[in-house]
């Protein structure tokens, strides 16, 4: 009996100290990565409130279940790494090893990625532009190269979900009204208010309040979530649905030279998690939308319909920019005609508004 009792005994410890050297074994074999992610933008916008609450969380989860692979996150917004618009050169130089990037402040390096900067009027649906933007990406080994000749590889292509509006410091009725008018916005899409006689001024959103507040400019082209993000409901009661069309404003790319040092399970979690970020970012996005609307009804906003006749004949009178930006492209080495017509093709084939089919003309 005393034998058995010693036997038992001696298993049980060596159990007990197998399962102790294991869990040890385990929690040491942890590996840590460092990464910096940044964006000029506050997480007050939709898009870096997202990422910060949804996107990196969900990629500790996935590595969370195996439990091989911690990612120590380094999170700078507002400026801290790069500001508005610097995000791709601070990428590009290792500053940051993810972000996301502003493409209509970067037509001038991945050009091709801004297609529905310049073809205005074709869908108000953002997240269909976007996700239509990485379909035709497949079919261009062009567009990565774009990005690999900045040292980077682009994840997923990110809207925010809603047309432009024009909000105004001034009462618009007609067409005519938007004559000698200072209209802020991103940058490309100022060429859409052109034949309506405004004067576009690139202005980023952070700067769109006090731009307004002190005259500098009479309106900014916006949807209406990133409004109530910055509250220009204050400064802008005039709310104009123009329905001019929507355009996918962003990027999240990252470090190629972090990318290839990667394991290969990190690299699988964030290209899942990439996948997804698009339509979950819609559905908030949505949210904010509604909330802008809201806020400018609290507000006492006036709201503006512009017609269908004068859509239309604002988007027939436009020059077009399509054509220009795709030659453009061309003369950089880069298939800006095939791109624009595949892009078209795809929103002719998802059955959307198109007012000017700009690849025809």
């Amino acid at each position: 009996m005393m034998k058995n009792t010693v036997g038992f005994k001696t298993k049980l410890f060596v159990f007990i100290y197998a399962a102790f050297a294991f869990c040890c074994t385990s929690a040491y074999a942890q590996q840590t990565i460092q990464m910096t992610a940044i964006s000029g933008y506050a997480p007050v916008a939709t898009w870096i409130r997202e990422f910060r609450d949804y996107f990196i969380p969900e990629i500790n989860k996935k590595l969370a279940v195996t439990g091989k692979y911690k990612i120590n996150w380094n999170q700078a917004y507002s400026g801290q790494v790069a500001n508005v618009g610097g995000e791709l050169q601070a990428i590009q130089k290792g500053l940051a090893d993810i972000g996301i990037v502003v493409l209509p402040l970067a037509t001038d390096k991945v050009g091709l990625y801004a297609v529905s900067y310049y073809t205005p009027f074709v869908s108000n649906d953002v997240v269909l532009i976007s996700k239509t933007i990485d379909k035709v990406a497949q079919k261009f080994p062009d567009m990565v190269r774009q990005w690999e000749q900045f040292n980077q590889k682009n994840l997923v292509t990110l809207g925010v979900v809603d047309t432009y509006h024009v909000l105004s410091r001034k009462a618009i009725s007609k067409a005519e009204d938007f004559k000698g008018m200072k209209i802020g916005g991103a940058g490309p899409n100022l060429l859409w208010l052109q034949s309506m006689g405004a004067t576009g001024v690139v202005a980023p959103m952070n700067e769109a309040y006090n731009a307004l507040q002190t005259g500098v400019i009479d309106g900014y082209f916006i949807h209406s979530g990133a409004a109530q993000n910055v509250k220009l409901n204050e400064v802008a009661p005039y709310h104009v649905n123009t329905k001019a069309g929507g355009a996918s404003a962003f990027a999240m790319s990252i470090n190629l030279n972090t990318w290839k040092r990667l394991p290969d399970e990190v690299k699988t979690a964030i290209t899942e998690v990439s996948k997804s970020f698009p339509d979950y970012l819609g559905k908030a996005a949505r949210i904010d939308n509604d909330a802008g609307v809201k806020a400018y009804k609290d507000s006492k906003g006036t709201f503006v319909d512009i017609s269908d006749d004068v859509r239309k004949q604002w988007a027939m009178s436009m020059s077009n920019i399509a054509q220009r930006w795709a030659d453009d492209q061309e003369k950089q080495g880069y298939p800006g005609k095939a791109v624009l017509k595949a892009y078209m093709d795809e929103m002719r084939a998802a059955n959307q508004p198109i007012l000017r089919n700009w690849d025809r003309e």
